[in-house]
C-alpha cells in the first residue's frame, strides 16, 4: 500500500552569521524544521528520506526523518528551494518552491 505524504515546513530560529572574511560580508542563514505526515492519518509511522533542493537543482543536504517525523537542516543560506521526500510505502511528494529570505521568512 502506497500513502501519500505532507510536508510541513517551519523556519526556525533564523540567525545572522558575520563572515570573518576579508571583505567583512554578511552571510544570512537559518535553521529548518521539515516534518512529514501522510495525508490519510494526519500521522507519520513511515521513515522517509528528505531531500533540500535549491531552485537551480543543486542538492544542498539530505537526511532521514527521525522519530517524530521530522528532519533539521541548519545553516540554510537565504535562497529558493523545494523539498523532496521520497521513501518505501509512501508516494514521492514535494513542496514545491519557497523563498528563504534574509530574514527568515
Amino acid at each position: 500500500m502506497t500513502r501519500r505524504a505532507v510536508i510541513l515546513l517551519a523556519l526556525l530560529a533564523v540567525r545572522c552569521i558575520y563572515a570573518q572574511s576579508g571583505n567583512n560580508t554578511l552571510n544570512h542563514s537559518g535553521s529548518m524544521r521539515v516534518r512529514v505526515i501522510a495525508t490519510d492519518t494526519g500521522t507519520c509511522d513511515f521513515r522517509a528520506s528528505v531531500s533540500l533542493v535549491s531552485a537551480s537543482g543543486a542538492h544542498i543536504a539530505e537526511d532521514l526523518t527521525n522519530g517524530d517525523c521530522e528532519v533539521y537542516f541548519v545553516n540554510v543560506a537565504a535562497g529558493s528551494y523545494h523539498v523532496a521526500v521520497s521513501g518505501s510505502r509512501i508516494e514521492t511528494a514535494d513542496s514545491g518552491r519557497f523563498d528563504l529570505d534574509s530574514r527568515g521568512r
